[in-house]
């Protein structure tokens, strides 16, 4: 098992309005050390998060503070998104972001008028199975990105503004899935 931390750009982060870069741990492994989440937090942040992380989780970690582990994730969460892949922590699951990601996706097509088809509308992964899983969802999602930009190059005047929509949810599925770990 690794100690290296998994550290995502905040360029994804930015399309998905979430400023906080992501960090993806395995929190039952080694790197779930109370010492190592706080120093892989600290390597993420700079400027003036840096310093906010720094008083804030060393109030936290006084023996006085009373706090729990459990409350020095929620801190760490607050700072960078956390992501356990060991699903030990349920809040922190990858599991838990991508079908938030889908989830949000479902709800942005039923905004769509109904002559705007998502073959992928009402679909979603199945965890453990890996032909029907997160990563084929991923795939789908980038074959149905590439359709509607076909589309697009072909449409005119008022169909367009559906399929930039579609496109739009598409790919900010497609990040946050990424994100996630996908």
């Amino acid at each position: 098992m690794s100690l290296t931390p998994t550290l995502h750009s905040t360029k994804e982060n930015a399309v998905t309005n979430d400023n906080r870069p992501t960090l993806a741990l395995d929190l039952g492994g080694p790197d779930g050390n109370v010492f190592l989440v706080t120093s892989y937090t600290r390597a993420c942040l700079d400027g003036e998060t840096l310093k906010s992380f720094n008083r804030e989780i060393g109030d936290a970690t006084l023996l006085t503070s009373g706090k729990r582990y459990e409350d020095i994730l929620r801190i760490v969460n607050s700072y960078v998104l956390l992501i356990d892949s060991s699903g030990t922590y349920r809040d922190y699951a990858a599991e838990t972001l991508i079908i938030s990601a889908v989830d949000r996706l479902n709800e942005q097509l039923a905004t769509l008028p109904e002559t705007v088809f998502a073959s992928i509308q009402g679909l979603y992964p199945e965890f453990g199975y890996p032909d029907c899983g997160p990563e084929m969802y991923l795939v789908l999602i980038e074959e149905e990105i590439a359709s509607v930009s076909q589309k697009l190059e072909q449409a005119l005047g008022e169909e367009r503004e559906p399929l930039e929509r579609l496109k739009a949810m598409l790919e900010e599925c497609a990040t946050a899935l990424r994100r996630a770990g996908v």
